[in-house]
């Protein structure tokens, strides 16, 4: 089966440096709301996916646990992701 990304709750555990994604599955699939399933997630991509590598020191985390951290966009400006 098939799955795509959707938003869900901003849930994350900081400590363990873990983040929840939420997927809902593709067509109708008979799950009912809160049903538990294993999925396995497929890395694709490789060394050019998007990811980039930083320190631990360089997250910042607000006060009710979101992440994220400033990027250099261009010359004098920055991105928050």
């Amino acid at each position: 089966m098939i799955a795509k990304p959707v938003r869900g709750p901003a849930t994350a555990t900081p400590g363990a440096a873990s983040v929840d994604p939420y997927f809902a599955p593709a067509g109708r699939a008979g799950f009912l709301l809160a049903d538990r399933m294993l999925i396995h997630l497929a890395h694709l991509g490789g060394a050019r996916s998007g990811a980039i590598e930083l320190s631990a020191s360089a997250i910042l985390t607000e006060i009710n646990g979101g992440e994220w951290v400033q990027l250099e966009a261009g010359p004098h400006s920055y991105e928050r992701r």
